[in-house]
């Protein structure tokens, strides 16, 4: 028994193919040990029918062999049983470490079942976190992309004034030098009387400029607001603060990922223990 059990721990195939094969000697023996018993059935009911009914007397040769084959099959269906009896807990320890390994395989399809949930839970949320990855860098390319997008260092290149509409007098101006008949003194007049009416439209300009910087600056608005560059910087600050924010939670929730999954390693560690 101890040689089988050792046979059974090193190769567990053994007891299976000696429980196929006392099945095959089982099947075989029982249906030659059946068809005999019903050949010596029907001779007894044959040597009956003689006695009883035809009142002749079957011959010792004949009574001789259908004993002989009643006795056949009894040592027969004898040698089986005890055969049974023999190999019986051979079997049943194979029985008991092929349900072992049924209960195994459960298991193990069980556990597996259930990782590959936890894997598209890890799925979903990964591709959660991959979206909102996606989200910022949506909301950075649709900025730089943006007309009004403008770098930080660049944002002392900006005009500050922009022109207004030429006057109606400058308009009638152009208007005689281009018009005019071929008159060059009257056309270098006319370009003279222009030039000097858009440098005092251009002074104009510039003073109420500095009128309204001076105004803008005594009311201590710059100091408040800082001014183009002031506002490029706080955009930044604030978009800066959102993508910590995405990212935050980018980190927390791969944190959280990464417990759950020592969990579930810590749990099935224990379950193996426990088994």
């Amino acid at each position: 028994m101890q040689r089988l059990r050792d046979d059974v721990g090193s190769h567990p195939s053994v007891l299976r193919k000696r429980i196929e094969s006392g099945k095959d000697r089982l099947k075989t023996e029982y249906r030659s040990l059946n068809a005999r018993f019903e050949d010596a059935d029907a001779m007894v009911q044959e040597m009956r029918k003689d006695v009883t009914q035809r009142g002749s007397i079957p011959s010792a040769q004949l009574l001789r062999k259908a004993s002989d084959e009643l006795a056949a099959v009894a040592q027969g269906s004898e040698a089986l049983v005890a055969f049974i009896n023999e190999t019986r807990a051979d079997w049943k320890l194979t029985w008991e470490e092929e349900l072992q390994n049924i209960l195994k395989e459960q298991s193990f399809v069980k556990d597996v079942e259930q990782m590959l949930g936890e894997l598209l839970d890890d799925a979903r949320h990964l591709d959660g976190v991959l979206d909102k990855l996606e989200q910022v860098v949506d909301l950075r390319v649709r900025e730089r992309a943006s007309d009004s997008y403008v770098p930080a260092a660049a944002t002392k290149f900006i005009d500050v004034v922009s022109p207004d509409d030429a006057p109606d007098a400058k308009q009638g101006l152009l208007r005689q030098i281009t018009c005019v008949d071929v008159d060059h003194e009257r056309r270098l007049d006319a370009l003279r009387a222009a030039e000097k009416l858009r440098q005092q439209e251009l002074a104009a300009k510039v003073n109420e400029f500095d009128q309204e910087l001076a105004d803008f600056v005594g009311q201590r608005k710059l100091r408040k607001t800082g001014g183009t560059e002031e506002l490029e910087r706080k955009r930044m600050e604030k978009e800066n603060e959102v993508l910590k924010e995405m990212m935050k939670s980018v980190e927390e929730a791969e944190q959280a990922r990464r417990a759950k999954i020592a969990q579930r390693k810590a749990a099935k560690q224990a379950r193996q223990g426990a088994s």
